[in-house]
């Protein structure tokens, strides 16, 4: 049964997206010009292979983290995995 359908929904892996159990925030670190930038995103649909960010719009091709980003200061520097 499909109930809706979203386009043009922006989506990340789930390992993207880290909950703070403390203050219900999801976070998605993003990586910009070589530093890791931290953004409260709003979530939509949750699949097992996707998350649906509702805001804010992430640039489509902009890469996100999705591994190490437990304890990774804002402007830290990060690079592509080869």
């Amino acid at each position: 049964i499909q109930v809706g359908e979203h386009p043009d929904a922006t989506v990340v892996p789930p390992a993207a997206v880290l909950h703070n159990d403390v203050t219900g925030e999801q976070k998605v670190a993003l990586a910009v010009d070589g530093h890791a930038r931290w953004v409260t995103v709003h979530l939509g649909v949750r699949k097992s292979d996707a998350v649906e960010i509702l805001s804010p719009r992430i640039p489509d091709g902009q890469p996100v983290i999705i591994d190490g980003q437990v304890g990774l200061p804002e402007d830290a520097p990060v690079e592509a995995a080869k």
